[in-house]
This record gives structure tokens, C-alpha cells and sequence, in this order.
């Protein structure tokens, strides 16, 4: 018996070709890559299916490059192409239950299509269509995530209200704080623990009741009332309906969806 493997198709944007008569370097993410991957943003769709493709989410801001940095001065954001039209608007916005597949165009053979715009790599999405003849479809996909509150107590960089006292009291006896306890003209930010310490200094508090006020900030920890009242376990859930299907002669596609996004931060939820 013969049989036929399954044959990779490379979309350019332009026009879809085989994988051998394709030059250059690309990836193909399907639809199945895709769908294992849960989350409410294409973007985080993406991140970690193919190589080449690399995340910067500096300043609370994602941004996407291609085989790393393509220039000093100019723009480095790739080329999106969404069904074969270049795609202005934000990747974010693209439902990821509409994507099909995507193809990344790493090298700069993608220019002989798309021109100068393509140096930095081009990103082809491919969105779901009905076929002819095909009956009514409907499909239903939704999913939830749940993410477990930040641990601010994790990081070492932070000290504790114990230690952060100690500190502070082996400052003050290095007069670290003089000029600011000495201060005519303005009035700098201190905290409750080095005034009592200038009050004992200047003889208006007991060393026994200084002691025991300090102590009673030792077992505060702002740490615990904001993992307590500010943060909170964030929830995604996603749904999303499409309606297909299709006549000899037209063919159609409907799609419906709904995020509801609850962050970590209490307050801070987006609907859309």
C-alpha cells in the first residue's frame, strides 16, 4: 500500500506555496499548536511555538521582533499581514479563536513580496473561512485560567520590618539623618521610627518607652495587608461562538466572543 505525508503549506501573504519551493527561513504554527495554548491574546498565543520570534515586555508593553534587533534608529516592529492585507491596528485585538494558522517570515527574501516593510520579518495570520458546500457549523470554545496571587514575600531584594529597623537605627547612629532632622528650610519625608529615635536623642522619650514604640513597628509589614486587600487570584475566562457554513455559490462565517479578564489587582478587571 502507498500512502501521502501530510504536506506543509507556507502562506506568504501573497499567495501559498509548498515548503519546498519556499526560500528562506519561516515557521508554521497551526491551528492545533495554537489551540493548546490557552489564553485570552494572540500575542501570548504565539510566545514560545516557534523559535526566532522574540517577546520584549518592557514598560508594561509587549513588543515582538524577529530574529533579534534589525536596527538602532528605526521602527522594529514586524510586518503583520492579516489575510493577506497588512494589518495596522493592534495585534492584541485579533481573536485568537478566529486564527487559523500563522507563518513566520524570518529572512529578508520576504521583501521581494512586501517590500522595505518586510526587514524586520513578517508575521502572515491566516483567519478561519467556511467552505463551499459545507454544512451549518457551529462551534463553542471557552476556557478559564486561574492564577495564583503574586507571593510578595518572594523576593529577596526587600527587607523585612524587623531589618529595615535595624538598618535604620545603625544609620542614626552614624548621624545619617541629621541634616534632614536639621532642616530650617523644608521638611524631608522620615519615618515614625527615626523620629523616635531624634525624641530619645533629645531627651523628651525614655529609652524604655522609644524601645517599645519601635517595637511595636516591628511587627507591621505593609506586605501583609496588601496580599491581603489589594491582590486577589486573577481569572480569565473566555467564549467564543462561530457559525460556518456555505452554498454552492457563497459562503459564510459569523463569530461571537467574550473576555472576561479579573487581574491580580483588586479593581483592575477588563470586559470586552
Amino acid at each position: 500500500s502507498s500512502s501521502t505525508l501530510s504536506e506543509v503549506t507556507v502562506s506568504t501573504g501573497y499567495q501559498d506555496i509548498p515548503k519546498e519551493r519556499t526560500a528562506g527561513s519561516f515557521g508554521k504554527i497551526n491551528n492545533a499548536a495554537l489551540d493548546r495554548v490557552v489564553n485570552t491574546n494572540i500575542i501570548s498565543k504565539l510566545e514560545g511555538l516557534t523559535p526566532g520570534l522574540y517577546f520584549s515586555k518592557a514598560n508594561k508593553k509587549t513588543e515582538l521582533s524577529v530574529r533579534g534587533l534589525s536596527t538602532l534608529n528605526a521602527a522594529t516592529e514586524p510586518l503583520i499581514v492579516l489575510d493577506n492585507f497588512p494589518y495596522e491596528g493592534n495585534l492584541a485585538d485579533i481573536n485568537p479563536n478566529d486564527v487559523e494558522s500563522v507563518t513566520l517570515l524570518k529572512v529578508a527574501s520576504a521583501s521581494s513580496i512586501w517590500g522595505a516593510r518586510a526587514g524586520n520579518g513578517v508575521i502572515v495570520i491566516t483567519s478561519k473561512k467556511a467552505a463551499f458546500n459545507q454544512p451549518p457549523r457551529v462551534n463553542i470554545n471557552t476556557n478559564i485560567t486561574i492564577q495564583q496571587k503574586p507571593d510578595l514575600f518572594y523576593s529577596p531584594a526587600f527587607l523585612n520590618s524587623n531589618d529595615f529597623i535595624d538598618l535604620e537605627k545603625f544609620l542614626f547612629g552614624k548621624g545619617f539623618y541629621n541634616s534632614a532632622l536639621n532642616s530650617t528650610t523644608s521638611r524631608p519625608i522620615i519615618s515614625p521610627v527615626v523620629e523616635i529615635l531624634a525624641k530619645q536623642r533629645a531627651g523628651t522619650l525614655s529609652s524604655a518607652d522609644a524601645d517599645a514604640m519601635i517595637n511595636g513597628y516591628r511587627a507591621f509589614d505593609i506586605r501583609n495587608d496588601m496580599s491581603n486587600y489589594l491582590y486577589r487570584q486573577s481569572v480569565k475566562q473566555q467564549y467564543a461562538l462561530n457559525f460556518s457554513g456555505g452554498s454552492p455559490f457563497m459562503n459564510y462565517n459569523f463569530s461571537l466572543g467574550y473576555d472576561d479578564i479579573k487581574a491580580n489587582a483588586v479593581g483592575d478587571a477588563q470586559q470586552r
